[in-house]
């Protein structure tokens, strides 16, 4: 059936569609906006085909994008432009081929094409915008029209924009115009089945990220002059590039991660040649590189992680050899030659086949000492032959700084001999030196960096003198049973003890100025039993004892103030818990799956964070001393025996979810006199146990979370705590703002009377404190001014 569709537009064009065969008919001869375009084809759906007439020359912007259905687009109007978006997600649509008159395809055009296979082009198509087929991934053959005979229009150059391909996974047959002359940045990025590419003949630049994490397996740059970052990155097979004489510069990272690559030819002595930082790193099957003799620096991480790199020269010329720029690779032999005035941290770290180090007499920097490379005062260690598979390590008098990475992996070693000069340990030092069983460090070493002892799996021992320990200093030494902390221990970095799981002690109490520890400090040490923290110590910070699942009692220190999140997790025999009177802060989940029974929580919190006590299936009762402006949902989640929760104050505001998990919880105390409405008691009674909720006579509702009070006078006068011993100067006068009512049954009896007067005495001599009375001479100046 043929019928005439009529919009607004009307005017402009004449639209039929064929029910029948699927096909809508679009004739017109004058421009349209996108919102004519939309305001006519919103109404049209499930249309197969669109053919498209008149003298019009522009598809507007998503003219067709989301026709699901369409598979076939016939152009017979002189179109020039096909606007952004104008197919994309045209999910149907196989292939396409540009008619001769279209010039400019806009900005993702196709993109999104879930089905498109093949497209193909003609020499009159001259503009391919941004991410034009971004994301079509069954795109396998982009080419040249098959018999096209037209011309290139004069003037006007053939451009493949940004991302024009990106993410086309499976792509693998593209030709491009012959004229062509840079190849865009992120042209072919993502294109991981492209195994194979032509560059057109007049390309000289491949940019950043044109071909990163592509599926090449060999590529010819003979004719390139610049690769730009990250050009090659990723491209996972590429195994041989070819590059010339041509070439000058080298980007950052441009071959970073290719994998598989082990052969770099073509490279000669150009006196304009520059590589850049990165360029190889990560190039695991790299056997060797010529570099060339105009080269004075060797760049930063430009051979990091090269693991099979076993023959590099260094030019005459090379004055700067950069950081990392040799970690981790295979070499067997340093010759460092006189020009040589720079040699940045870990240059020739973790070298664990080198044999020998040279350096010429004419070198005024560094020297050669058996082997060992150094600063030419003997200051700074730099390098060692790990392949010596010597059981001792001396480090020679004089030397204040081991450099970074120097003894890491000498897996041989056995005892390290530190001369009384070295202050200073650095990064990764000795990382991997498993057979290392006991160390002593002199007394005036200031600094043990991060990582510096880590993975010593076979340390038992250690006695540190340092002010610093460092990130991961000691992660993942399993062995370690005994640390000899010093008493002028001031931090303790993150993760600094990681995995040592037989540390059964750690005593800090004699680091009268360790005022810091970090983040995961103990975490996992599973044979941790007992921690002793000096005084200063006022945060125990996220996760410190993290799964130390054999600590079983914990003594705060007086001073603590924060306890962060995670901080007690997972310490599955920790029993028994108090916690100190200053405490201001708990962090989420601190004490998740814990052994305690009993936890009181000081007056000073008064936020209770999500989860804090959750999956603690010993937990029984839990009480909260001071006034809580918010109290979080899962506090006590899957507490399985968990029958009563005492509130000695107010509580503000109480989340829905707050006695999530508490199945058998069956009695509230509540002592504050703001009224706790919702109904989050009387939703929690339908899947758990019935709870009883019991309030002071001064609670001013009938109700608590939708469950009726029982008020009972004098239940909320809790017991008495121990209060600290009081200052000589201290005499604080009484804090009357929150003075609360006094009940005193006053019986018929005269002994009643009696007491009722004794109580009037009484009051003169002590002052209220929040709900619990006080004695005057046992607050402290100190308690009162107390700050976190």
């Amino acid at each position: 059936m043929l019928s005439l569709l009529l919009s607004a537009s009307i005017c402009k064009a004449d639209i039929q569609y064929d029910g029948a065969t699927g096909t809508v008919t679009v004739t017109a001869n004058e421009e349209w906006t996108a919102d004519e375009w939309y305001s006519i084809f919103s109404d049209i759906k499930n249309f197969t085909k669109a053919v498209l007439k008149g003298t019009y020359t522009a598809i507007p912007r998503e003219a067709f994008s989301g026709a699901i259905n369409m598979t076939e687009i016939d152009i017979q109007a002189p179109i020039v432009n096909i606007s952004a978006y104008a197919f994309a997600q045209c999910n149907s649509l196989k292939t396409f081929t540009l008619p001769d008159s279209v010039q400019i395809v806009g900005y993702a055009a196709f993109s999104s094409c879930e089905n498109l296979e093949s497209f193909y082009w003609k020499n009159t198509n001259r503009y391919f915008g941004e991410y034009c087929f971004y994301n079509c991934p069954k795109l396998a053959t982009f080419d040249h029209a098959e018999g096209d005979q037209t011309q290139p229009i004069e003037g006007k150059k053939f451009v493949y924009s940004n991302f024009t391909f990106q993410s086309c996974i499976a792509l693998k047959t593209c030709n491009l115009h012959p004229s062509v002359r840079f190849i865009a940045p992120h042209l072919f990025d993502g294109c991981s089945s492209l195994a194979t590419f032509t560059l057109p003949e007049n390309v000289t630049i491949i940019n950043d990220f044109s071909f990163s994490a592509c599926g090449l397996t060999t590529f010819d740059a003979s004719q390139i002059a610049t690769i730009n970052q990250f050009g090659f990155a990723g491209c996972l097979k590429l195994h041989t590039i070819k590059l010339s004489d041509k070439l000058r510069y080298i980007g950052p990272h441009a071959f970073e991660t290719c994998i598989e690559l082990q052969t770099v030819e073509g490279i000669t002595n150009n006196n304009d040649f520059t590589i850049d930082d990165s360029v190889f790193e990560g190039a695991l099957s790299l056997v060797s590189f010529h570099v060339p003799e105009c080269m004075t620096k060797i760049p930063d991480y430009v051979f990091h992680n090269a693991q099979k790199l076993a023959s590099v020269n260094i030019p005459i010329g090379v004055t700067y050899i950069g950081k990392y720029a040799f970690l981790n690779t295979s070499i067997t032999e340093i010759y460092l030659q006189g020009n040589v005035t720079t040699i940045r941290e870990g240059a020739f770290g973790a070298l664990r086949n080198l044999k020998k180090i040279t350096v010429t007499e004419t070198n005024f920097n560094f020297k050669s000492v058996n082997n060992l490379l150094m600063t030419k005062d003997g200051k700074i260690i730099v390098a060692y032959p790990q392949d010596l598979h010597e059981t001792k390590i001396t480090i020679p008098d004089g030397a204040e700084y081991i450099g970074q990475y120097c003894y890491s992996y000498a897996s041989s070693a056995t005892e390290v001999v530190f001369p009384k000069s070295v202050i200073d340990i650095g990064l990764h030092a000795f990382a991997g030196c498993k057979s290392i069983q006991s160390i002593t460090l002199p007394e005036h070493v200031e600094t043990i960096s991060d990582y510096a002892f880590q993975g010593c799996t076979g340390l038992i021992e250690i006695n540190i003198q340092a002010k610093s320990i460092c990130l991961g200093a000691f992660e993942n030494c399993k062995s370690l049973k005994r640390v000899t902390f010093p008493a002028q221990l001031e931090l303790i970095g993150n993760e600094a003890f990681r995995n040592c799981a037989s540390l059964n002690e750690v005593n800090l109490q004699n680091c009268v100025n360790l005022t810091y520890l970090g983040n995961a400090t103990f975490i996992f040490c599973s044979g941790l039993k007992k921690v002793t923290l000096p005084d200063k110590i006022r945060v125990i910070p996220n996760q410190c004892f993290f799964y130390c699942s054999n600590l079983q009692s914990f003594t705060f220190p007086p001073n603590v103030r924060r306890i962060r999140d995670h901080a007690f997790s997972y310490c599955k025999n920790l029993k028994s818990i108090t916690l100190p009177e200053g405490l201001t802060n708990l962090g989420t989940k601190a004490f998740h799956n814990t052994a305690l029974t009993h936890i009181t929580v000081p007056a000073n919190v008064s936020f209770i964070p999500n989860g804090v006590f959750s999956d603690i299936p010993t937990l029984e009762t839990a009480e909260f001393k001071g006034v809580l402006r918010s109290f979080s949902a899962n506090v006590f989640a899957n507490d399985a025996r968990l029958t009563k929760i005492q509130f000695w104050d107010d509580v503000k505001n109480f989340d829905k979810l707050a006695l999530e998990g508490t199945r058998i919880l069956n009695s509230i105390l509540y002592c504050g006199q703001v009224a706790v409405e919702g109904t989050f008691v009387e939703d929690h009674t339908r899947i758990g146990s019935r709870i009883t909720v019991q309030v002071g006579s001064d609670y001013p509702i009938e109700t608590f979370g939708g469950v009726k009070v029982e008020k009972t006078v004098g239940i909320c006068i809790p017991h008495r705590t121990p209060q600290p011993t009081p200052l000589a100067s201290a005499t604080p006068k009484p804090d009357n703002s929150k003075n609360k009512k006094l009940y005193i049954a006053i019986g018929v009896s005269a002994g009643v009377i009696i007491l009722a007067v004794v109580a009037a005495a009484f009051i003169v001599k002590c002052c209220m404190v929040k709900r619990g009375w006080v004695k005057k001479e046992t607050l402290t100046e100190s308690l009162l001014t107390q700050t976190v």
